[in-house]
Parts: structure tokens; sequence; C-alpha cells
């Protein structure tokens, strides 16, 4: 098994550290995200999210479970990775799109998901976030094809033009390819789903000033009910959700996946899929709800989940993909009505 060391950022353009690519090649993205966001605004009725805009289920009483030590390697052993350890988590599950759709079995979206577990209880300071979507690879390989595709989108035809004048036509070929292929697959329900990170993260006893001895994964969440053979688009992901914990608790397997090379596991390219194997290190455990759950969308609307929220001495996000969800994530929720923020 690889030991997932030996990875190295590389900032884009030429950038010699990040402060410099925030500056040089991120800073226009906080104004073109508000920009979409305005765009999408009187569709959405008043939803001020950028992207994940519409939630489609969620619960306040979930559970983050830690592998226990025999299971749990001792890479990973760091901040609130204890073994056997319980900690509370809230989850959210939502359409990954711009745009509210009041179908969720349009052919034009994948799915997402949020868990925010609460490491300290009664301190929010000390939450963790994680992110995930149900497509593994992503169709833009660094931050800057991603914020063009994101604009385009909003901005129609002239945003087309725009963006293969930005990347080139192949590479928006290759985009519109990985996204019909993804988004062509049915989704049946969101239990039995499974949601990829799509962007690393280091781990590590004192990942800043000792990065080298971090280890470097990416992660995902594995739905432990079997996927239908020939699933079936759903039209309301949360009508299914709500009936589907109604009758049973849920369970979903956190998994990491190590760096192994720049080719099999690059960190800054985010169009290829990693070819390592998977680690347990966590189970979520949604419980039934009873009475059913009914979602508050308006608190579920208002949480901020940003891949930033970390305890930073033992975790660093990586790639560009990441260090763009510094300037971009903050200027979106200054768009947000001051109660949602």
């Amino acid at each position: 098994m690889a030991n997932g060391k030996g990875w190295e950022e590389k900032y884009l353009d030429g950038c010699l550290t990040e402060d410099q690519e925030r500056v040089q090649v991120f800073g226009k993205f906080g104004a073109e995200i508000q920009g979409v966001i305005k765009h999408f605004a009187a569709e959405n009725r008043g939803n001020k999210r950028g992207l994940h805009a519409k939630s489609l289920a969620g619960v306040t009483n979930a559970i983050f479970r830690v592998a226990p030590r025999e299971i749990l390697s001792e890479d990973f052993q760091v901040g609130f990775l204890r073994p056997d350890e319980k900690y509370n988590a809230i989850v959210r599950f939502s359409n990954a799109g711009s745009k509210v759709e009041a179908n969720d079995s349009n052919p034009e979206d994948l799915r997402g998901v949020a868990i925010r577990v609460e490491t300290t209880p009664g301190d929010h300071q000390g939450d963790h976030d994680f992110l995930m979507t149900n497509a593994e690879p992503h169709h833009a390989k660094d931050a800057k094809e991603a914020m063009a595709a994101i604009v385009a989108k909003a901005d129609g035809l002239a945003g087309v033009e725009r963006l293969i004048q930005e990347v080139g036509l192949f590479e928006v070929g290759r985009m519109k390819w990985t996204v019909a292929r993804q988004m062509a697959r049915p989704v049946e329900s969101l239990s039995t789903e499974t949601y990829w990170s799509r962007a690393p993260i280091a781990i590590g006893k004192d990942v800043q000033n000792r990065p080298g001895d971090a280890v470097a994964v990416k992660y995902r969440l594995k739905a432990v009910l079997d996927k239908p053979e020939h699933p079936k688009p759903c039209p309301d992901l949360t009508a299914e959700f709500t009936q589907c914990l109604a009758q049973r608790p849920l369970l979903f397997l956190f998994q990491v996946q190590r760096y192994v090379d720049e080719h099999r596991t690059p960190i800054e390219n985010a169009t290829v899929q990693w070819d390592s194997e998977y680690e347990t290190i966590a189970e979520l455990i949604i419980p039934r709800q009873d009475p059913p759950v009914q979602m508050d969308s308006t608190f579920f609307d208002s949480l901020v989940f940003k891949p930033w929220n970390v305890d930073k001495r033992v975790f660093r996000p990586l790639g560009s993909m990441n260090r763009v969800r510094k300037v971009v994530y903050p200027a979106s929720v200054e768009g947000r009505p001051s109660s949602e923020s």
C-alpha cells in the first residue's frame, strides 16, 4: 500500500506562492460568483447559493463514528479522528447546480452531500466540514477551468464562446462529454449513492510545519444499501428520502484513497480518477426518523459549509480546486441576507 506521502502543490500560471496565485489568478473570481448568484436569483426564489442551491434533504442527528484502532491506520489517528470516537453530525443533501429545479430527475444536474462533524460539543469553532458530489472525476482540471464553466453556464451562448476562447475547443468538448456522461446516470435514491470529494486533503500531526509527513488523500461517502441494478430517475428525491428514513436507519462508509504519484493520483488535475485502494476510516449513521423527517429548508439553506472549515493544525485541503474556495465561498456568502450568513 502507498504511504500517501511525497505529494506537492503547484500553483497556477507559474505563481510561486499561494498568496500570489490568489491575487493574480483568483482575483476576479469573487465578483464572478456573485454575478452567477444574481443571474439565478429570481428563478431560485431568493436562494443565494452559487452552487448546490437546492436542499433535497437534511438531518441534524447523524452520527459520525471513527473506525476502531485495529482498523484505523496510525497515519489517520490525528485531531478528532480518535479510534471508536462518536460525534454528532449535520448532513445536507442537495442538487449540485446553481439553479433550483422543481424536478430532481433533471438530467442536467448532480447530487451533493455536505457533512458537518461537531467535534467539540457547544463550540462550533471546532466543527469539521466534508463536501462531496456523486460523480468522481471533475469535468474541469483546475480552478480556472471550473470557474470559467460556471460563468459560461450562467451567460448562455456568449458564455460558451468565451469559454472556448479561454480553455480551447477541445477542452470544452471534453468537459461537456464528461458532464453529459455523469448526468445521464439516473438517481433513484440519495440513500444508495456514493459521493466523492474530487479534491484531496492532507492529514498529518503537524501538517502546517511538517507537510512532508502528512498523508494526501481523497475521500468518499459510500452507501451500504445496494444500488438498484437499473435505477429509475426520481422526480422528488426529498419525498423518497423522507420515506426511506421513516422505514430504516441509513449507513454510509467514510473511506479514503492515498496519494501514490503525480501520474496515478495527481494533486492539481481534478479530472483524473484516483486508482489507489480505499480504506474505511469512519461511518456515517443516519438514524431512522420517527416521526418521518420534516426538513427545515430555511435552516439547511442557511448553513455555510466550507472545505477549509477544518482543524488546520492537522488537516490541509490541497489543490487549486480547494484553494479557489478560499476566495469563492466567502464571496458567495456575502450575497446572502444577513440572517443566512
